[in-house]
């Protein structure tokens, strides 16, 4: 059956879509993005790219941990999980999103 064909194939259905939080912290703005819990952060980066802000490679994204007592950059070819920012999706209190933080490298190279 046709259907049964990869060439027709288009993508995989994620196995759960999740809620992140990007904060601009040169503009001071916040974005909410439903984004797939298998996209790399470099997705994720192209994703905002198109949508919010088309100079995001221009900034290095970061995440707080510890309490936000440390800062760290992520790892572009990694995903959520695999940066720490976990999601408790069985827990029965409700927690924010995780939340990425971009700040301006002042690199114009980059666009």
């Amino acid at each position: 059956m046709w259907s049964q064909d990869p060439f027709y194939h288009i993508g995989t259905v994620t196995k759960r879509a999740r809620l992140i939080r990007i904060v601009n912290t040169l503009t001071a703005q916040t974005q909410y993005m439903t984004v797939c819990n298998e996209d790399s952060i470099y997705d994720i980066q192209q994703k905002y790219k198109q949508r919010y802000n088309h100079h995001a490679g221009s900034y290095e994204w970061r995440k707080f941990s510890n309490g936000g007592k440390s800062c760290s950059i992520l790892n572009l070819n990694g995903t959520l999980d695999e940066n720490g920012l976990t999601d408790d999706e069985d827990s029965n209190v409700e927690l924010p999103p995780p939340s990425i933080w971009l700040y301006y490298t002042d690199d114009i190279t980059i666009a």
